[in-house]
């Protein structure tokens, strides 16, 4: 019986494995539209984390090849901004530009649930979770 449920775990492990894409740095080029997102942030009331949701919602991000992406809030794309890709461990890392602390610059995000046309990141530190789940427009 014990083998039947190991073998059963393995299958569906398997399975649920390859319902997402592995991450490249190809496949992350683009322009992708934030849908939806979620905040966690402690000691944060419901109308700053509903208010942040919103500004999230209006967000596209334009990832370039030569590793620069910008972000346009409804304004046009803005941004001194870069990222490199860990696709072995699905982790984008984000850098803003001419911060003198470059650990404060840097935003580090697990990417799940990546396809050609979608993708979510999720951020997480003491007392703050980010998630933002994006559908590639172009």
């Amino acid at each position: 019986m014990k083998t039947k449920l190991y073998i059963l775990f393995i299958i569906t492990i398997t399975i649920l494995s390859s319902c997402s894409e592995s991450v490249s740095n190809d496949k992350l080029i683009g322009t992708w539209k934030v849908v939806d997102a979620k905040f966690v942030w402690k000691g944060a009331s419901p109308n700053v984390i509903r208010e942040a949701v919103e500004d999230a919602k209006t967000q596209t991000y334009h990832i370039y090849p030569d590793k620069t992406f910008k972000i346009d809030f409804g304004n046009g794309p803005q941004g001194d901004l870069k990222w490199k890709l860990d696709s072995k461990n699905d982790v984008l890392t984000t850098i803003t530009v001419g911060i003198s602390d470059p650990k404060l610059g840097q935003i580090k995000y697990k990417i799940s649930d990546f396809g050609s046309n979608k993708m979510t990141l999720t951020s997480k530190s003491p007392g703050q979770r980010i998630e933002l789940n994006f559908s590639r427009l172009e």
